[in-house]
């Protein structure tokens, strides 16, 4: 009795530790605020947190965002918000109370695998520590990380005590857990293999019992799930370089794990795709480690458990090439690390003060990791501090620094409006505009929907609906509903105007432009006729035309920095360069900090022969935008025309590092270098830009004419 009630202390006294643990490591969490990368989508602008009626509950699991199907996630953020508001502390504290909780469910896992209660705690406090699971913390967005793999890890703990009792009342738990975890997130799509790795675990015998056992698991799980994977998974073309893309994905996640070096919330992926490059070296040894690994030790039931589990979590993940802009993340790994915490625990548990060693470094690097996520400026700033390429980064990094306020439509009066009047199309109406205008497109559309069913006459809704059809590549559809506006309000310009674009974009020119007429007919003070009128001539090239249309479009307050921009392309085309700078210069006074006008209007400028001014503008451009790649590329132009290479040669060395693919760079490089005598580097500088480009001519030409002059 006492050895029973020692153990039960023992258990406790774990539980202490590790929630202390977490919650030291994760404090950091509470003072972060929301970022604009996915946190108000996924709640502060999403509709469907910010209401109770049966009807928006039902909207909530209709609801996918960013083609991700996790309406028990959404509604975590309802109750949340009904609770606490849009508080960032709450959000921030309820997915640090998740992890907690994920954190002691793998400690009981551990147990129930046959684990003592010491390799259970190193097991738990690694995955409770790992910095590679900040992002699923530390992110508001990932709260389908935190609930979805808790409501996973219940299912394994439920099925491991139905393989022990053969209790139908745990197997139908495990099914219910199982259930609840797709319905927050795709992830869980792996249950029904996780299981019969279970299966494996427990020496459990080959029947039809066992594989009549994950039936259930497979029905219900399989096709909520594939409303996300179909969406999502990417569709690689598949070439030469796709087992190398394979490997180096497989690789990167155990890199990360095994030696956890540094974090970021996005990584721009390893090129040019050779065997030159170092990380495809790397990458081959660690994959050839990890399959010898598993020969080796293959009669060490937890690590091939260990390394099964993380093949079967995590293999949907895998990359063959690099078409997704989620090539690999951090994020992927909360679950899959599972197997290895749990043999990390079992290995270091004879070696406990190496254990809390290990264990200490990660929960420093946890908490220092947890203030990056601060806010968007301290997150994307950390981000191109390692990886100055990555353009998700510099993107967001412009936003956070330069961007202005990000207003948030008051969706819960709206959904009250819904809620009060559920058979009114006004309600659904201006919610779906709201929502189109947060790019919410698949919940706008089913509002629109609903307000075209409820109002048949409302051409506005049409002509909304319209837009969605449009921007989902469905012209057909798009072209029906603006002619069922224009059949209901004959002088709808807004209709024609619509029309015209998507009859612009499917080359039919001559309607395109009848159509600009008769909206021009129908209210000629709305500028943005013009602007895209202006936009056909300009790629019919018609530029005199073209420019009349802008000026109209810039005389009627048309979107000023783009019709300045656009009628100074087309000054640019007619050789109006003088004009052509004034117009980027208005436009700067609209956007004084768009680095893409900037670099505009230093070509402006150099197309001008006016080279200090252009310089003048590139290092501007450089000193606000300092990752800005095309900025160092034309005022390494300057320095060509200057005849002061050096310069030009330190300015080319670094577009190509904050480049993905710098092959333009390279060449040019590669020319200087020529210029300078030093043929070898130019040799060097035309094969990368052959790998980069695959195969670019120009490239390849340079590169052989060099060639050639070595022979001789």
């Amino acid at each position: 009795m006492k050895s029973k009630k020692a153990e039960k202390d023992n258990v406790f006294l774990f539980l202490i530790f590790l929630a202390a643990l977490t919650a030291a490591a994760f404090g950091p969490c509470l003072r972060c605020g929301f970022l604009n990368w996915d946190d108000y989508q996924h709640f502060i602008a999403n509709p469907c947190v910010y209401s109770l009626s049966w009807n928006n509950i039902c909207s909530l699991f209709r609801q996918t965002i960013n083609d991700t199907y996790i309406p028990l996630t959404t509604l975590s953020f309802n109750l949340e918000y009904h609770l606490f508001g849009l508080a960032s502390w709450a959000a921030h504290g309820i997915n640090v109370l998740l992890h907690l909780a994920v954190v002691l469910l793998v400690f009981d896992f551990a147990r129930m695998l046959g684990m003592s209660c010491w390799a259970g705690f190193i097991a738990a406090a690694v995955f409770a520590v790992h910095p590679m699971h900040v992002e699923s913390v530390a992110w508001v967005t990932e709260r389908k990380d935190v609930l979805g793999i808790l409501f996973y890890m219940l299912c394994l703990k439920q099925y491991g005590q139905y393989l022990k009792s053969k209790s139908t009342k745990q197997y139908g738990l495990s099914l219910l857990f199982g259930f609840l975890s797709v319905l927050t997130k795709a992830m869980a799509v792996s249950i029904p293999w996780v299981l019969l790795l279970l299966d494996w675990f427990y020496q459990r015998r080959l029947s039809k019992t066992m594989i009549a056992d994950k039936l259930p698991f497979a029905v219900l799980i399989f096709p909520v799930a594939l409303i996300t994977v179909f969406k999502l998974s990417p569709h690689p073309a598949i070439g030469p370089q796709s087992f190398l893309c394979g490997v180096w994905s497989f690789s990167w996640y155990l890199e990360k794990f095994f030696l956890p070096v540094y974090f970021i919330p996005a990584y721009s992926p390893a090129l040019p795709v050779t065997l030159s490059d170092p990380s495809y070296i790397l990458a081959l040894v660690v994959f050839a480690v990890f399959l010898g690994s598993m020969i080796i030790g293959r009669k060490d039931r937890l690590f091939i458990f260990a390394c099964l589990f993380w093949m079967a979590t995590i293999f949907f993940f895998w990359r063959f090439d690099f078409n997704d802009n989620n090539i690999v993340a951090d994020r992927f790994m909360y679950l899959p690390s599972l197997g290895f915490c749990l043999w990390l625990g079992a290995r270091l548990s004879r070696f406990k003060a190496a254990a809390f060693l290990l264990i200490f470094v990660l929960g420093c690097m946890t908490f220092n990791q947890c203030r990056i996520w601060k806010n968007d400026r301290t997150l994307w700033t950390w981000t191109l501090k390692h990886d100055p390429r990555n353009a998700i980064a510099k993107g967001n990094q412009d936003e956070a620094i330069y961007g202005p306020g990000k207003g948030i439509p008051d969706f819960k009066k709206l959904d009250r409006a819904i809620d009060k009047n559920p058979s009114g199309a006004r309600g659904y109406f201006d919610r779906g505009a709201a929502l189109l205008g947060e790019g919410d497109y698949f919940l706008a559309f089913s509002d629109f929907n609903r307000a075209v069913k409820l109002d048949p006459r409302d051409a506005m809704a049409y002509i909304m609906r319209g837009q969605l059809y449009a921007l989902r590549g469905k012209n057909e559809k798009a072209l029906e509903d603006f002619d069922r506006a224009i059949a209901l309000k004959t002088k709808s310009a807004l209709a024609y105007i619509q029309k015209a674009a998507i009859l612009k974009q499917m080359h039919e020119t001559v309607d395109a432009l009848a159509c600009f007429d008769k909206a021009i007919q129908a209210d000629p003070s709305m500028g943005a006729i013009y602007y895209q009128r202006g936009i056909l001539y300009s790629s019919l090239g018609d530029t005199g035309r073209a420019v009349d249309d802008f000026t109209k479009s810039i005389a009627l307050k048309n979107d000023l920095k783009d019709s300045y921009c656009r009628r100074a392309e087309s000054y640019t085309a007619l050789r109006r360069l003088p004009e052509a700078v004034d117009d980027f210069k208005r436009a700067l006074q609209q956007a004084p900090y768009d680095v893409k006008v900037l670099n505009e209007l230093g070509i402006a400028y150099l197309r001008n022969g006016n080279d200090r001014k252009a310089l003048e503008v590139f290092t501007r451009a450089i000193s606000l935008h300092p990752y800005y790649d095309n900025a160092y590329s034309n005022r390494g132009i300057v320095y060509i025309q200057q005849k002061k290479f050096g310069l030009a040669l330190k300015d080319y060395t670094k577009a190509i590092s904050l480049e993905l693919y710098p092959y333009h760079a390279l060449i040019t490089r590669g020319d200087l270098y020529y210029v300078m005598g030093r043929r070898q580097k130019a040799l060097k500088d035309y094969d990368l830009a052959i790998l980069f480009s695959q195969g670019d001519p120009v490239a390849r030409m340079k590169r052989d004419r060099l060639e050639q002059n070595f022979s001789r």
